[in-house]
């Protein structure tokens, strides 16, 4: 029997954003982000809302830094706050992004 070598660790991030989204904008701020997120090769959910962004997303780290440098300039924040974690294992089958009423649901 052959060890096989170990897959390399995936990181996970995870980061919400409350913001004031222009509703009229969210749509091409979805589509530019889903081809940002497929060139890089993540996968996860990000779910808009009028009031910010939240998701949980994984990937490379290059392919993650790039991402969220992108996102960053595009959504005009100074400043996130990501929770960073690492798998050795693919946590998610795909990339999804969902535009709902609120992005963290309050009870």
């Amino acid at each position: 029997m052959t060890e096989s070598s170990p897959r390399p660790l995936l990181s996970v991030y995870t980061f919400y954003k409350f913001l004031s989204l222009d509703p009229s904008n969210i749509h091409f701020m979805v589509e530019k982000i889903e081809s940002l997120g497929l060139e890089n090769t993540l996968e996860g959910l990000i779910i808009f809302g009028p009031e910010g962004i939240n998701a949980t997303i994984s990937g490379s780290k290059q392919g993650l830094n790039k991402f969220m440098q992108e996102i960053q300039n595009l959504l005009v924040m100074t400043t996130i706050d990501i929770k960073e974690s690492q798998s050795d294992f693919a946590p998610f089958k795909r990339f999804k992004i969902k535009v709902r009423d609120e992005i963290v649901s309050l009870g």
